[in-house]
């Protein structure tokens, strides 16, 4: 909400308070990544949504935001894997939820 607000540094300051309570907070890591992102501080962030992957690498928006921070910071080889994985997560997801429509009709 902090972030939202326009006091992105604070909101960075309560995403460390909490990851030092719970370092597994998958929305922590994303949100910060995310927040940090949006202050140009990529590596930062990257190393945030590493953080955030390594709990949940099945997430398509964090790989997303991955690649939009490596592409600003011009490693443009790895923005477009970063892309190409989230796209696959989707596809996957899709088709999971197709098969399990047809089991569910069948």
């Amino acid at each position: 909400m902090l972030s939202f607000l326009g006091d992105h540094q604070k909101a960075v300051e309560c995403f460390d308070k909490v990851l030092k309570i719970n370092p597994k907070h998958l929305n922590s890591w994303f949100i910060k990544g995310k927040v940090l992102s949006d202050l140009g501080k990529y590596e930062e962030a990257i190393a945030c949504f590493d953080n955030a992957t390594s709990i949940d690498s099945n997430n398509s928006d964090i790989w997303h935001s991955k690649g939009f921070a490596l592409g600003k910071l011009g490693k443009h080889q790895e923005e477009i894997e970063c892309h190409a994985l989230a796209l696959s997560i989707i596809a996957n997801s899709k088709k999971a939820e197709l098969t399990r429509h047809k089991a569910d009709s069948g």
